[in-house]
């Protein structure tokens, strides 16, 4: 026979068990939000900075390099330039001239953009004497902003 207080305690273990249910599923439930809380963080700078690392690998087979130097004045030079076949995109060029004292009056910019296996003349002044000059190519990135390649190209001459 059955007892009152075995009825009465297995209603109780039904109630329980009911409760447990939902105790349960709701802890799963936070504890996925919680995973993909975690794992979100991780993933979106992965995201975010594989944007700029594609758009420093630009710059890896990118070559501009001086092909002539003339001394217009004292302190003018037409630079002629010749940009390499390889590398995709467009380039632009920051050009220095130093002296025999390794003074330099700051960077020209081309003022346009190199497609592959184009020469551009640049006049760039400032600078007397100039024995050395260095070139640094740049591109603009994707916010629109210019981002100079690591590598420059050196060319010595003389006057």
């Amino acid at each position: 026979m059955l007892n009152k207080n075995n009825i009465k305690g297995g209603e109780m273990m039904i109630r329980k068990k009911g409760l447990s249910t939902v105790v349960t599923t709701l802890i799963i439930v936070l504890l996925v939000l919680a995973a993909i809380g975690i794992i979100w963080g991780p993933i979106q700078n992965l995201l975010k900075g594989g944007e700029n690392a594609v758009d420093k690998t630009k710059c890896l087979d990118v070559d501009i390099s001086a092909k002539k130097v003339v001394n217009t004045t004292t302190t003018s030079y037409s630079v002629t330039m010749k940009r390499s076949s390889s590398g995709e995109g467009e380039f632009g060029a920051k050009i220095i001239i130093f002296d025999v004292n390794e003074t330099t009056n700051g960077f020209v910019d081309s003022g346009e953009f190199f497609t592959p296996l184009a020469y551009k003349t640049v006049n760039v002044t400032g600078v007397a004497n100039g024995v050395r000059l260095e070139i640094n190519p740049y591109y603009i990135d994707s916010n629109g902003k210019e981002a100079l390649c690591q590598g420059t190209t050196k060319f010595g001459f003389k006057l």
